[in-house]
């Protein structure tokens, strides 16, 4: 059987205790939005969509103050980290584990696998999103 990379992510995840996943994903998420939606076949976490990318950090900042369990927070590309980025300066001041994921822009156009022919992608493109 094949595994993807987005399983490995998944199982990865759950292999280190991470049991939900605060997440508002975008396009650059694809991989993991299609792993889940096949039904998954391993040990995942469970993911809760949350409408405002302010409100990933904040929840999985709860969560760990409520259960003392390290969460995780998976949030869009570019915007979608800068709207996040104030819940994890508060997580971090108050030494609130928690496992980030944000997205990166497709690096790739044309018939490429995984390739993305959109032009959006260049507007999102940060060049330097762990500096954020």
């Amino acid at each position: 059987m094949r595994t993807s990379a987005a399983h490995a992510l998944l199982e990865s995840l759950k292999s280190v205790g991470v049991d939900y996943v605060f997440c508002n994903p975008g396009s650059d998420f694809a991989p993991v939005i299609e792993e889940l939606a096949t039904g998954p076949t391993g040990d995942f976490p469970q993911f809760l969509t949350v409408a405002d990318e302010r409100l990933a950090p904040a929840l999985a900042h709860g969560y760990y103050l409520a259960s003392g369990d390290m969460a995780a927070m998976m949030v869009h590309v570019n915007v979608g980290l800068a709207n996040a980025v104030m819940g994890l300066i508060n997580a971090r001041s108050d030494d609130i584990p928690m496992f980030v994921l944000a997205g990166r822009t497709p690096l790739s156009t044309g018939d490429r696998t995984g390739a993305r022919d959109s032009p959006i992608q260049y507007g999102q493109e940060m060049y330097d999103q762990g500096a954020l």
